[in-house]
């Protein structure tokens, strides 16, 4: 039985779970699987010549018990919730890849987890619903466009792989899933590329915490969103010297122009 609390629809199209795990093939290292459910794609990797070592993170322990009972080759199972794990402690200091089907309640969860632990983490293949990647990919100007994407974009590159219909599922959710890779660049300067602006690694979060007060209130103003905690002298000068309205909304701008804000406001702080 099924524990629907937990967002489970198991996917049990084999050609789907190939799809999906090749889209990690040639993995060296270590592959972490979050949420092998009935083991599908885990049963692929642990038959595949790569990776060295595959680490499937369950949290439902009968499923974690029915998966320890198959004795998969190179396959270590934890019971645990992956949000409580460190990805540095999983990989033991080295770069991982991750790989899972993601629940959509907790799809913004993992990808939290994911922006705090990048350091440690290469690449990834997920599977989400189709609006949730919607959301994690959009675009500045549109509604859904958020904290999360502008932040998530600027570690790492997108890119939509497919879409799974609900029939691939048992039981078939009532969504679309969207399966998507995201890399993270070999080189490490952030937002070089427009306008010279870099963040160092040493800021990374404080930028997170910079998005996420940027949009805020959506209905209200960059300026007065973030103007309570930035001088706003600093702000305006920004604006005006990029040609950038003053009343211009955070769903109205770009990466770029998020990091050369950022950067020029907390300049000498």
């Amino acid at each position: 039985m099924t524990k629907q609390k937990l967002g489970q629809n198991f996917l049990h199209d084999r050609n789907i779970a190939g799809r999906i795990s090749n889209l990690v093939s040639g993995t060296k290292g270590i592959i972490i699987e979050i949420g092998p459910g009935k083991g599908i794609m885990t049963e692929i990797l642990s038959a595949s010549t790569e990776p060295e070592r595959v680490i499937a993170v369950e949290m439902d322990t009968l499923l974690y018990e029915n998966l320890l009972s198959r004795e998969l080759s190179k396959v270590e199972f934890l019971n645990e919730d992956i949000l409580k794990l460190i990805p540095s402690d999983l990989s033991g200091g080295n770069e991982i890849t991750l790989l899972g089907n993601i629940p959509y309640y907790i799809s913004k969860e993992i990808i939290d987890w994911i922006i705090n632990g990048y350091r440690f983490i290469a690449k990834g293949a997920l599977m989400v619903q189709k609006e949730f990647f919607q959301k994690i990919s959009s675009e500045p100007g549109t509604k859904i466009y958020n904290a999360q994407s502008v932040m998530f974009g600027t570690l790492f590159q997108i890119k939509k792989e497919f879409e799974v219909r609900p029939g691939a599922f048992s039981p078939p959710p009532k969504v679309t899933s969207t399966v998507f890779t995201f890399t993270k660049p070999v080189l490490r300067s952030f937002g070089e590329a427009e306008g010279g602006q870099v963040l160092s690694e040493e800021n990374l979060m404080d930028f997170y915490r910079f998005l996420k007060t940027a949009f805020s209130h959506r209905r209200k103003t960059l300026l007065n969103n973030i103007g309570n905690d930035y001088n706003k002298d600093k702000i305006r000068k920004f604006l005006n010297g990029n040609n950038l309205p003053e009343n211009i909304r955070a769903e109205d701008m770009t990466h770029g122009n998020f990091i050369k804000v950022y950067c020029f406001i907390t300049k000498d702080l």
